[in-house]
């Protein structure tokens, strides 16, 4: 039952906050975007952190298997991503603000960690579907 709820609730948020970033990603107007050197210190101490969970929960499922400890490592490589993603797109921004590169980098950036997260939320959800895992 925990498994089931852990899978519905995590995969569900993943496919919800995946959406809304697809959709800002198309109706959010490309003007100044301020001061991003905040979000890009959080991002990456974000994709610290992240990574160091992911590998954490990722070598624990791996020495014992286990459903939730599964489902962390999934949640934390998907998080990973989306830090890397905001870095990578936040640095270009920092670099060279007016630059065409900004301007593809956080519209292709977005578009790449919305799908995954609605992929990876997909996943989780037919996963709690799997007849015998109740």
């Amino acid at each position: 039952k925990l498994e089931k709820f852990s899978n519905l609730f995590v995969g569900a948020m993943m496919c919800l906050g995946g959406s809304l970033m697809l959709l800002l990603a198309f109706v959010s107007e490309s003007e100044d975007k301020g001061n991003v050197i905040p979000g890009l210190a959080i991002a990456l101490l974000g994709v610290i952190a992240n990574t160091i969970f992911w590998r954490k929960y990722t070598k624990l499922n791996k020495q014992e298997p286990n459903a939730i400890l599964a489902v962390q490592a999934r949640l934390y490589r998907a998080k990973s991503l989306v830090d890397g993603c905001v870095t990578i797109a936040l640095l270009t921004v920092a670099l060279a603000p007016q630059s065409p590169a900004a301007f593809w980098l956080d519209l292709i950036g977005s578009i790449i960690v919305a799908v995954y997260l609605i992929f990876c939320g997909i996943m989780l959800l037919l996963l709690a579907f799997v007849p015998g895992k109740d």
